[in-house]
């Protein structure tokens, strides 16, 4: 089915059924770069830690003045 938009945009709706398409195909999927992934959310939660640190610090920081 066909939508215009105006006279020059249109689009398409097209209905998929996942569900028929599941039930006749298998499809298996390795990851083989897995460690890298993991070694590279080791590395973010190691980054949103320190960052958590920082901002901690931020937040309870005391200025202290004196006068000039």
């Amino acid at each position: 089915m066909r939508k215009m938009i105006d006279k020059n945009t249109s689009f398409e709706l097209k209905q998929i059924d996942l569900l028929d398409q599941a039930k006749s195909t298998n499809i298996s999927l390795i990851l083989e770069n897995g460690s890298i992934l993991l070694s590279e959310i080791k590395k973010a939660q190691q980054l949103s830690a320190e960052l958590g640190d920082v901002l901690n610090h931020i937040k309870h920081f005391n200025p202290e003045f004196r006068m000039k």
